[in-house]
């Protein structure tokens, strides 16, 4: 338990007043003690009583993710994939209705003629999807990973993480009809680990000095 984190709890005298004796018999618990000591810690000022999973809870949070899905930045986003997407139609078009007089000048025996509006129209496709559908790909690509994004950002515990998605591709979790027990236990176990793993992260910080004023 010699790491930076012990030496700012030394720091802090408030802290080490009251547990400083009990350091080292903190320093023996389990990992699962640990957990459920650090579960009660933050839940002193963190607790949020919408963490139970039920449907309750999740309708509620729904109308938050609702915000974040109707916010004007989703809706300027959809505004510019569907105006670069219009633009690629218009293109499409445009390459299509040259395969008319391609298709006239192949049977006037004008062959050049008819390859020259083949070769045109192929350019044009290309063009299109080289700089607008690619670009309409790119702009998709962004609104779901920021609507992703902000919708992790306004949840306030693990239920609501799991209706973002954060827990959507877990092993069983997209198995289409009903599961049995067993499966439901184990997608739970597994998302389990994931939270563990997600909690270690975080107290894993780089910066913790700011972390602990953030509150």
């Amino acid at each position: 338990m010699d790491n930076e984190y012990l030496d700012e709890l030394i720091k802090d005298q408030e802290i080490f007043n009251l547990l400083g004796d009990k350091l080292t018999d903190i320093d023996q618990l389990s990992n699962n003690q640990v957990e459920k000591l650090v579960f009660y810690l933050k839940s002193i000022h963190g607790y949020h009583p919408a963490s139970e999973y039920s449907t309750g809870n999740h309708i509620e949070f729904e109308s938050k993710l609702d915000l974040v899905r109707n916010s004007d930045e989703q809706k300027e986003y959809a505004k510019h994939i569907s105006a670069t997407f219009r633009k690629a139609m218009i293109l499409f078009i445009l390459s299509g209705s040259l395969l008319v007089p391609s298709v006239l000048a192949y049977f006037s025996d004008y062959i050049w003629f008819s390859i020259l509006f083949v070769a045109i129209a192929g350019i044009v496709i290309v063009f299109a999807d080289s700089k607008f559908i690619a670009k309409a790909i790119q702009l998709i690509i962004e609104k779901e990973c920021k609507l992703f994004l902000n919708s992790i950002r306004v949840a306030k515990s693990c239920n609501e993480l799991d209706s973002c998605g954060l827990f959507g591709w877990v092993r069983g979790a997209r198995e289409s009809g009903p599961i049995s027990d067993g499966q439901n236990e184990a997608r739970i176990c597994e998302i389990a680990k994931i939270k563990a793993q997600l909690r270690r992260a975080l107290y894993n910080d780089g910066h913790f000095e700011h972390s602990v004023r953030s509150d």
